[in-house]
């Protein structure tokens, strides 16, 4: 059996998740500087995250970085909730600065629910 957060398990249950984009969407945009650099949170992306949990969403974040460690660290730091990391995910709907187009939480929100 697939553990909970797989890949395998994930592209089952596709209909359930929401890929987001770290950098630009749950960061604020800002020049590239590295692995080690983070910009705070947007407003608003704590508080659509978990209203996104609230509804039963799973939380992929992906993102060009490839320090998985990192990004669990600065998620952690800034309460964000999420279920997986990963780079090319399996997802119904893709919050990204290229898919939807984030400007703001709640017109993302709208777009997903």
């Amino acid at each position: 059996m697939d553990d909970y957060q797989s890949p395998a398990w994930i592209q089952r249950n596709a209909n359930n998740v929401v890929a987001i984009d770290l950098d630009a969407t749950i960061s604020m945009p800002g020049e590239w500087r590295g692995e080690e650099l983070f910009y705070p949170p947007m407003l608003g992306a704590r508080d659509a995250m978990y209203e996104l949990r609230r509804k039963g969403y799973i939380i992929i974040i992906y993102t060009v970085r490839r320090r998985h460690d990192l990004i669990a660290a600065y998620l952690k730091r800034h309460q964000l909730p999420y279920d997986y990391i990963e780079s090319k995910p399996y997802a119904t709907y893709y919050i990204d600065d290229r898919a939807i187009k984030h400007k703001d939480w709640e017109q993302s929100l709208q777009e997903v629910m």
